[in-house]
């Protein structure tokens, strides 16, 4: 992808973006020091190698943590004058992505994600996640990025975790990836097949496929290694992973998506009775005050 045109427009961008690597140099530095390791992810790992620093703007910092690691990381972010952003309120708070998010000072957000995917329907090997990480060439020795077979399957699963919507530069992001010699494609494909995401990265490589013809070449043996879904989830799909339909918001539409974007029945069973249990207790829950009401006598 070329610079952009407007010089003016390319300053802005690689301006915040060398602030947002700043940020990430010290944020992932302050989480070495707390014994912490933490993998970039998304769009900030993409910065400095993927994507010139004129080329786009990446919006936060992903990093990817064990679990048993988040309230550390969280201590050592706070403790340097970073700020926990509480997540929105609403009965539907408790299903959001498993993050969370701090800002600091300058105003700069990072997101530790603590968890890959949505966890009735798929999984991801985080620890070995962290264990490839390498060094960014961009951010400093302690700022780690996930290595480029684990960042196809990480996107892959951001696209699940958003139930279908399609995020603008999620495509571009992946067509980088993909075009990388370094990727074991038949070994990926084991991967996801054993971490119950094989459905959901076909998808992706589908639909990169329509979107970039020019990649039909590169993209041949990611599609060989991705197993094939059965007829029926294709056929679920139509719609719903389409690049312009609009994302689904419907019950039956999540739901369905629930369906194909899951390799294994007992999850999508988990999957449908979260959904269903979610949408019937929004409305009841919407109805709870959000405060002991106060007595004028």
């Amino acid at each position: 992808m070329a610079a952009p045109a407007d010089p003016a427009q390319a300053w802005l961008a690689t301006a915040h973006n060398v602030r947002l690597l700043d940020a990430a140099t010290r944020a992932t530095s302050l989480l070495a020091a707390a014994g912490v390791r933490a993998a970039l992810i998304k769009g900030a790992a993409l910065l400095g190698d993927r994507f010139e620093l004129d080329e786009r703007r990446v919006a936060d910092i992903d990093v990817l943590l064990l679990r048993r690691d988040a309230v550390r990381a969280r201590a050592a972010l706070e403790a340097a004058g970073w700020r926990w952003q509480p997540p929105p309120a609403g009965p539907s708070a408790v299903f959001a992505w498993p993050s969370q998010t701090l800002r600091d000072p300058l105003g700069v957000e990072i997101d530790l994600h603590v968890a890959v995917g949505a966890l009735p329907r798929y999984r991801l090997d985080v620890e070995g996640v962290i264990a490839r990480a390498v060094a960014h060439p961009a951010a400093g020795p302690h700022a780690l990025r996930a290595c480029d077979a684990d960042l196809v399957l990480l996107l892959c699963l951001d696209h699940g975790k958003d139930d279908g919507k399609r995020k603008p530069q999620r495509c571009e992001d992946l067509a980088r990836l993909c075009a990388s010699s370094a990727i074991d494609w038949p070994g990926l494909g084991q991967r996801a097949s054993a971490t119950g995401v094989a459905t959901v990265l076909w998808y992706n490589l589908e639909h990169l496929r329509e979107a970039r013809p020019d990649l039909s070449t590169t993209l041949a043996a990611a599609r060989r290694a991705a197993p094939r879904p059965a007829w029926w989830r294709r056929r679920l799909a139509d719609g719903l992973l389409d690049e312009a339909a609009a994302p689904p918001l419907s019950a039956p539409a999540r739901i369905a998506f629930g369906l194909v974007a899951t390799d294994s029945l007992p999850r999508y069973g988990a999957a449908l009775l979260l959904y269903a249990g979610r949408r019937a207790l929004d409305p009841l829950l919407a109805r709870l005050p959000t405060r002991p009401q106060r007595s004028d006598s």
